[in-house]
């Protein structure tokens, strides 16, 4: 039996242009080819939410997936066609991490920090809870206190800080401290049964 290939790749500033950078002239041809090898399977990874990256692979004809982690590693979906079916063996693994409270609950801890706006609901998940603020030049006096906030609850976070260069708006994820790009691709490969090479 042929040996099976797990190849992710993230999708912005990876494999497709953002912002001010240019696309690789040759990047998507040969990742097509590449991808459509019978012992690849395809994962996108993604900080983005599903229908952004669903927009993603449409707008720049790329090769369907087998499976997308999205979220900053928050969710993480199997693709069978149009499919797609979010792994809920992973959101049972980040879950615990937030000590039974949900996305609502910790929200509301952080209602009255001020230069937090909760992002749209289309840009939340079950397991990141996403907000907009101002482009702080350092974030850490902001990230100490929602840290401080969530604390009363016992919830383990990871706080992913960025700026929407564009915008020039600052964003703000916070999700499980197990969740991760890294993590969910780890689990995804540990569940595949693909060994490490």
């Amino acid at each position: 039996m042929e040996s099976i290939m797990l190849v992710a790749t993230d999708l912005d500033r990876t494999l497709l242009p953002n912002g001010q950078q240019a696309e690789s002239p040759l990047a998507r041809p040969l990742f097509r080819r590449f991808a459509s090898r019978p012992d690849v399977r395809l994962a996108y990874v993604s900080g983005r939410h599903r229908a952004v990256v669903e927009d993603a692979i449409a707008e720049y004809d790329l090769p369907k997936p087998d499976f997308v982690i999205g979220d900053v590693g928050a969710s993480l979906y199997e693709v069978r066609g149009d499919t797609w079916l979010a792994r809920a063996d992973w959101c049972e693994v980040i879950a615990k991490d937030w000590a039974g409270y949900g996305h609502d609950e910790l929200a509301a801890l952080l209602a009255a920090l001020p230069n937090l706006r909760l992002q749209e609901a289309s840009k939340q998940a079950p397991h990141k809870l996403s907000y907009y603020a101002e482009p702080l030049a350092d974030p850490a006096v902001l990230l100490v206190r929602v840290r401080r906030e969530l604390a009363q609850v016992a919830a383990r976070i990871n706080l992913i800080w960025s700026v929407d260069e564009t915008t020039h708006t600052g964003l703000l994820d916070i999700l499980p401290a197990s969740a991760s790009k890294l993590h969910a691709l780890e689990f995804l490969r540990t569940s595949l049964r693909i060994p490490l090479e």
